[in-house]
């Protein structure tokens, strides 16, 4: 009966992780269960099963596919005594689930890009633009991916060391190991052995920024020049600005608010004093939009305050109640203007 009541308060642990994230006192009650060894097992079956359903693209075979499965399901276990048939269809429930992950998992390689220019042994994951993905690392480790970003690996991945190479931005739960685990991004290289951090190096972007949440990581701003690595602390940041090979600046931010830097991949989105050109770019990743700011000085206003499940309008239109702008959508573009009525207004409040 304990067990029925580890597996079920697991579940709900789950889907509250996706849905809204775990309270504190949540995280520990959760630690707790997983000490225990079927738990853990348990957990990371349904995880990957939740995960899988969660980012799953929606296709006619696979929904065929997974009503096949769950038909053969219930006529094999019609016939059996009450209890057991809750444990035989728990059992098969996670046989279907796998079973359409391993047909997702083959459906996506057909839809997702790849590039032909790979060897054969190395394995690519994307997210593309208006969607994050996470995935787990053949050592266990987790990797968050933020829309329009990209990790990359060889087969060879943990037999001497576990490197990556990522394009976008990503967050990272490392497991602990002996061989070294390394991010390589635009040419720098972050190295750790058991941490999370966040790493942001998108290819349009000259900054490759690294904020380290816990544990310790050393980053070298650039593997091919004499440049001193940066060793960080737990909430600690470093900012690698290349705007070219022979121009290289370092920026380190101490005592810094990590959730600034890793919301992006939790409900909660939280903004701090953040530009509306910044903005504008997250969220053209974010919801796969093209945003146009068609008055310069629009840039350089700052915003702060959180975001949860809204859409772009609606975001846009929570910009509009604090500050003098306006959107149009035209001809597929979001275009933002200066609200002139409410502009000069506005100058007098943020100048005081």
């Amino acid at each position: 009966m304990q067990e029925n009541n580890n597996i079920d308060r697991i579940n709900e642990l789950i889907a509250s992780f996706f849905e809204k994230g775990l309270s504190a006192e949540e995280r520990t009650e959760l630690k707790r269960m997983l000490a225990d060894p079927d738990n853990k097992r348990y957990f990371r079956e349904a995880y990957t099963i939740e995960l899988v359903a969660r980012n799953m693209k929606p296709d006619n075979h696979l929904g065929a596919a997974y009503d096949r499965i769950m038909d053969t399901i219930k006529e094999q276990s019609h016939d059996r005594p009450a209890q057991q048939k809750r444990r035989y269809l728990l059992i098969w429930r996670n046989v279907a689930a796998i079973a359409l992950f391993i047909i997702s998992c083959w459906a996506a390689y057909e839809w997702g890009s790849h590039d032909d220019s790979f060897a054969d042994g190395i394995t690519v994951v994307n997210a593309p633009l208006g969607s994050k993905s996470v995935l787990s690392l053949p050592d266990g480790s987790v990797v968050t991916l933020n829309s329009g970003s990209s990790i990359a690996y060889m087969k060879s991945f943990g037999d001497k060391e576990r490197k990556i190479e990522l394009h976008g931005e990503a967050f990272l739960d490392v497991q602990k190991d002996n061989k070294p685990f390394i991010v390589s991004a635009k040419g720098t290289e972050i190295t750790v052995l058991g941490t999370s951090f966040n790493v942001k190096a998108y290819d349009d972007e000259d900054i490759v920024e690294t904020t380290l949440v816990r544990g310790a990581v050393k980053v070298k701003p650039d593997a091919g020049q004499d440049i001193p690595e940066v060793y960080l602390k737990p909430n600690e940041t470093v900012l690698i600005c290349k705007k070219n090979k022979e121009d290289i600046q370092v920026e380190f931010r101490k005592d810094v608010n990590t959730l600034l830097y890793t919301s992006w991949k939790d409900p909660k989105w939280i903004i701090q004093k953040e530009t509306l050109e910044s903005i504008v770019k997250k969220l053209e990743r974010k919801y796969k939009v093209r945003i146009s700011i068609e008055d310069e000085q629009l840039k350089h206003y700052k915003f702060t305050g959180i975001l949860m499940d809204e859409t772009i309008q609606q975001t846009f239109d929570l910009m509009r109640d604090t500050a003098p702008i306006d959107y149009a959508w035209e001809q597929g573009i979001i275009k933002i203007r200066v609200d002139k009525k409410r502009s000069k207004d506005f100058e007098k409040i943020i100048n005081d």
